[in-house]
């Protein structure tokens, strides 16, 4: 099927594109970037939920490594396939609640390092050929890092997992040389729940369900061969 749907677009791309532009063809670039996460738990224990939860907002920058291809049609829509990979530096750590009142004796900690995706790119280009605004959804991947505290006996639990998502964002790209354009991007995901055990802290057959979801801003430099 995916075959099939690349040649279908390969035989499109050469019959009703190429008008002469600063956008088609490959590109590489490098963004910079914010990332704010919000990590929240439900813990259960061999009787079911218990009762306690937890919520946690990893916040900080990241520096991603992007590449693409762009097709553009003789109407001015742009379409692409877009793929990068983050490196961030976010993290947070706090109280859990028991009940909706906040227990000190017991935290957690979420921390971001690793992610990446690969996206459509649906566009337009203004009149001027150098501006191009767009929007953007696909898959991605994240790599979480969660550690659960005991405070009182100073026992400690990490799990380190990729987690999924589906994402969708939107942008400008403004051409500022015939090879190079300046993009800013804001972009949402939903990386789903993860079971993670929580078993030497807690005790026997607990687990926590978190939920991640984050946004995140990017401004990169895009070159185009």
């Amino acid at each position: 099927m995916y075959k099939s749907l690349i040649a279908l677009l390969l035989i499109f791309s050469a019959t009703a594109l190429q008008a002469e532009n600063n956008y088609s063809g490959f590109y590489l670039g490098a963004t910079l970037g914010y990332v704010d996460g919000e990590d929240k738990g439900t813990e259960s224990d061999e009787d079911g939920v218990n009762g306690y939860t937890s919520k946690t907002t990893p916040k900080g920058w990241l520096l991603s490594a992007l590449g693409g291809y762009n097709w553009v049609l003789q109407n001015n829509i742009l379409l692409g396939i877009e793929g990068d990979l983050d490196y961030r530096n976010a993290d947070d750590r706090s109280d859990q609640f028991n009940d909706g009142e906040v227990d000190p004796d017991y935290s957690v900690k979420s921390d971001l390092k690793y992610a990446a995706s690969l996206r459509g790119r649906l566009g337009y280009l203004l009149k001027n050929d150098k501006t191009l605004l767009y929007a953007s959804a696909g898959l991605g991947a994240a790599n979480i890092k969660r550690t659960y505290f005991d405070n009182d006996s100073e026992i400690s639990q990490s799990s380190t997992d990729t987690q999924t998502s589906i994402m969708a964002g939107f942008g400008v790209e403004q051409s500022i040389s015939d090879v190079l354009s300046l993009q800013a991007e804001y972009r949402y995901a939903d990386y789903g729940d993860k079971a993670v055990s929580t078993a030497v802290v807690y005790g026997s057959g607990s687990s926590d369900e978190q939920k991640y979801t984050e946004q995140s801003l990017r401004i990169g430099v895009v070159y185009h061969f």
